[in-house]
């Protein structure tokens, strides 16, 4: 498994660090995040037409967070994914989605796409305190190491009812 391979499967940053509170138009607090996933990869690859690759790939890990009263702090999350890579090894198209759970079961997930180094992502559903949660952000890849580990950081703008 390439290194390119782990940053493509990872939306960094499950994990929210909410940093400002500001009311949105229907009166639902509008939160700024930002936090780490660290998580550990496994992948597979198939040969696609053309020297391309698909690379398939899971990661599990935790979302962390600076604050630690974020609800997304310490929950743990899969994220599942796949890129085809060009010939030369780089990305053609990447994107997966994730799952969150929290210390009480309460359940999130989300969306994201890989731009080569990061890219976008966004909240699609939940649980219990996440149920109505809306928003997403950026993720960008941090330190990858060949066994699979890496970390990488996120951003993001959201709202809990």
């Amino acid at each position: 498994m390439t290194l390119r391979t782990q940053h493509l499967v990872v939306l960094a940053g499950a994990a929210l660090l909410v940093t400002a509170h500001v009311p949105d138009a229907f009166g639902q607090e509008k939160l700024t995040a930002k936090g780490k996933f660290t998580f550990t990869t496994s992948s597979e690859s198939v040969s696609l037409p053309g020297g391309r690759t698909l690379q398939r790939a899971v990661s599990n890990g935790f979302l962390l967070t600076d604050d630690p009263n974020s609800p997304l702090n310490q929950n743990a999350a899969t994220c599942t994914g796949a890129t085809v890579m060009s010939a030369s090894g780089e990305p053609v198209v990447g994107s997966g989605h994730c799952e969150a759970v929290d210390k009480d079961g309460d359940v999130w997930t989300l969306w994201w796409r890989n731009d080569a180094d990061g890219g976008p992502w966004g909240m699609m559903n939940g649980t219990g305190k996440f149920e109505g949660m809306e928003g997403g952000g950026t993720w960008a890849i941090g330190p990858q190491w060949p066994d699979g580990r890496g970390i990488n950081t996120w951003e993001a703008t959201y709202t809990m009812r």
